[in-house]
């Protein structure tokens, strides 16, 4: 498997995986509002992304976009989608860590999410903790009702990529 930034080129694949995943797996616990929001979102990523306020990686299996992680604001991921032939692989724990290497090298010391519920517990098993609770989220704008998230945080110094290594403790 190859981590890597995503090119260009490469958006259009990636839209279409963030899409067909949460479809499948997020969409149907939201209100339709909160979805709209979602694709509203989704809709915006091309323009943010060439505008440098979103970083995103890829991840291939033989050339395959399989998994997507977005972050903004250098600690805050806003995107993980892996392809569900590949979930369970250690493809979001592989992109968790690429975000978590450049944050720490960017003086950041923590990671932030707001996951959909369906999410959490492969959050929390990525090491991430609870900051708050559930909660109703505006995304992008305000909207009557959005997603219900929980916000999490990742100490980064905290982290392992598999069982038994550890990277270097992030310097405070």
């Amino acid at each position: 498997m190859q981590i890597r930034p995503l090119l260009p080129d490469e958006m259009e694949p990636c839209r279409s995986l963030v899409r067909s995943v949460f479809d499948r797996f997020e969409a149907p616990d939201y209100s339709r509002e909160g979805a709209a929001s979602f694709y509203s979102f989704l809709d915006s990523v091309p323009e943010q992304f060439a505008a440098g306020a979103l970083r995103i990686w890829a991840a291939l299996r033989e050339e395959r976009l399989v998994g997507v992680l977005a972050m903004r604001d250098g600690c805050h991921i806003c995107l993980l989608f892996v392809d569900p032939g590949f979930h369970r692989q250690g493809i979001a724990r592989a992109l968790v860590q690429t975000a978590a290497d450049f944050a720490r090298e960017n003086g950041q010391k923590q990671l932030t999410v707001n996951s959909s519920p369906y999410a959490v517990p492969v959050y929390h098993r990525l090491g991430f903790s609870d900051l708050s609770a559930e909660r109703t989220a505006f995304v992008l704008r305000p909207c009557a009702v959005c997603f219900s998230r929980a916000f999490l945080r990742f100490l980064c110094q905290g982290f392992s990529v598999s069982p038994g290594f550890r990277p270097p403790l992030f310097q405070h």
